[in-house]
This record gives C-alpha cells, structure tokens and sequence, in this order.
C-alpha cells in the first residue's frame, strides 16, 4: 500500500506540460514543416545546422539569426557559402569542440530539432 501512495505522490508533483508535436520525415515532407514553423516565428528564429546549402529553407530564415560550422568534413559547400553570404545575421561555429553538429531552430517558446541539415 505504502508503494501505491509513494507512487501517485510522485506522479502528482512530476509537472506535465501540453505540447504540440508535428511529426515529418526527410525528405518526403520536411520542408512543409520548416515552413510551418518559420510562418509562426514570421521567419525571425534562432537556426543553428552543421551545414546550410538550401536556398528554399534561406528563404524562410531570412530574418534569422544563423550558426553553422565553419570547417565541416569536406569543406564549406560552394552554395553553402554564397547562402550565408547573403543572411541576416551569421556565425561560424569555430570552438573548442571539433564540431558544431546540432540541427535544430529556436523561436520564443517553439522549437524545430531535426537529424538532417538544413539544406
């Protein structure tokens, strides 16, 4: 009995948050969702991707701020490069760790994780 109540003591002091997940894969149908979530930020988020390269997905973070790696395995792509040229704001990842690897957005209380790059 001592068991049960421990146990709903802790399930009723764990806090629960509502949240809505829109589930997409790559690359079927991940674009639709990028653009579903930079119309809700109005295209002004916090973007960090290993690598950048797609003019599409430029063009919904325009108004972005952008963190990619500077010395991705193979070099910085060509039409990487001229992409993050043209950018709001833009910053190479060059830290103490050998790569920036993350691919995620961030915007007020939203958020976008991916396993893919974005481009």
């Amino acid at each position: 009995m001592l068991k049960w109540i421990l146990l709903l003591a802790f399930l009723a002091a764990t806090p629960a948050y509502a949240a809505t997940v829109i589930p997409f894969s790559s690359p079927e149908n991940s674009i639709d969702a990028i653009g579903f979530f930079s119309d809700a930020c109005g295209g002004n988020a916090d973007v960090a991707s290993y690598t950048f390269t797609s003019t599409k997905l430029a063009s919904y973070f325009s108004g972005s701020r952008i963190l990619a790696e500077k010395s991705p395995v193979g070099g910085l792509p060509k039409d990487g490069l001229c992409i993050l040229t043209q950018m709001n704001e833009v910053r190479l990842y060059d830290g103490p760790l050998n790569y920036m690897h993350a691919k995620y957005a961030v915007c007020g209380n939203l958020s976008f994780v991916s396993s893919e790059n974005f481009g």
